[in-house]
């Protein structure tokens, strides 16, 4: 309750139809309901009892009661219920003749909030949010608001990411979904999505031994994932983000170049031998000692290499890449 509300116009008023009121004088005052000359009780004694009284019945409204906008709903009330709550008659109907209960559907409290209790931090947001189209009930961004462009993220510009037009290679799919300038609680992924150009592109700069036929897979494995999956992580905000999250946590392509050590492949090997000076055979038929030599010399054993071929799948360096 508002400390300025005992001089509040409408106190005053309630006050003075409370005062006219015969069966409220009779309960102020035993005895005071007959022809009266003058006051019972001063003004600004009635106006302290009137104060009272109005906070009784705001007390038991607010506990029963429900919130329309700065009003207060007592559903399935009558005007004379409010004697009850305040505990001595004539109270409703003083408080209508003010504006301040109305009898529609139940009993409206007008302009409750604004006069009668201070409003909580959580009812002073709710009631923002409302003012502003927005629900509380799902906080969704109204449409008013601003978009900002979220397609490229801080990722990206940190691990220089292309970001540009797409780039041949890859099948022409739908344009990015970038869903940051949507509604924050995201979308589910199409179900006629197809890999844009510029992802495909982008995971083959990330995993050098992905083949494009390799890249079409992994986006096969992550439609039919994102399609089957459930619930509210199925939803994201940014599909393209969920991309390249999804590819920097595949593995390299198993059995490829890159894949392998260097004591895997026979550039590898006949880099490290002119690390290590050793002369790169002409003849084929000296690239097996060659290869021992280099792999004695490098401290690489015979079981490094067979845990390594069971590893990736690759076999033994071929005899040679001369051309």
């Amino acid at each position: 309750m508002r400390g300025a509300l005992y001089d509040h116009p409408k106190v005053i008023a309630i006050a003075r139809a409370l005062h006219e009121n015969k069966e409220f004088r009779s309960w102020l005052m035993p005895g005071g309901s007959g022809q009266m000359n003058g006051q019972i009780v001063s003004h600004g004694a009635l106006r302290g009892v009137t104060t009272g009284l109005l906070l009784k019945v705001w007390s038991a409204a607010r506990e029963h009661g429900k919130f329309d906008g700065d009003d207060l709903v007592l559903a399935h009330s009558r005007i004379a219920d409010l004697d009850e709550m305040a505990g001595a008659p004539g109270v409703g109907e003083a408080m209508k003749t003010v504006g301040w209960a109305l009898e529609k559907k139940g009993v409206i409290l007008r302009n409750f909030k604004q006069f009668n209790v201070p409003m909580t931090d959580a009812e002073r947001q709710r009631a923002f949010r409302e003012r502003r189209g927005e629900s509380s009930a799902n906080g969704v961004t109204p449409t008013s608001r601003k978009h900002r462009d979220i397609g490229v993220t801080r990722e990206e510009k940190s691990r220089g990411i292309p970001t540009g037009d797409d780039l041949p290679g890859f099948e022409q799919g739908p344009k990015d979904l970038n869903m940051g300038d949507r509604a924050t609680c995201g979308r589910r992924l199409p179900k006629d999505w197809e890999l844009p150009r510029k992802w495909g592109e982008w995971a083959q700069k990330e995993q050098p031994s992905w083949t494009p036929e390799h890249i079409r897979r992994i986006a096969a494995v992550f439609k039919n994932h994102w399609l089957a999956a459930s619930g509210i992580g199925a939803r994201k905000v940014n599909w393209y983000a969920t991309w390249q999250n999804w590819v920097w946590k595949e593995p390299v392509a198993k059995g490829s170049a890159t894949a392998r050590p260097w004591f895997m492949t026979a550039s590898g090997i006949e880099a490290k031998a002119k690390e290590l000076q050793i002369e790169i055979p002409k003849d084929k038929s000296e690239w097996s000692a060659f290869r021992a030599l280099v792999y004695n010399r490098a401290g690489i054993t015979e079981e490094m290499v067979r845990a390594t071929q069971v590893d990736t799948g690759a076999p033994l360096p071929p005899q040679g890449s001369w051309r």
